[in-house]
């Protein structure tokens, strides 16, 4: 995270504290992880709203 903040240009870092987003470095299997834990809450939403695909 520290190494992107001094990567990023002033005008990005203001916008990212300004919508209280932060930038988490993780390897990919946590984000695999994630992902699957969050696949059966979003499976129900939409289908939940009817939404299809088209």
């Amino acid at each position: 995270m520290a190494a992107a903040n001094r990567r990023a240009l002033p005008s990005v870092k203001e916008r990212r504290a300004a919508m209280a987003f932060e930038i988490m470095v993780s390897p990919p299997e946590a984000l695999m992880a994630l992902a699957k834990a969050e696949a059966p809450r979003w499976a129900e939403g939409v289908r939940r709203s009817g939404a299809k695909m088209e």
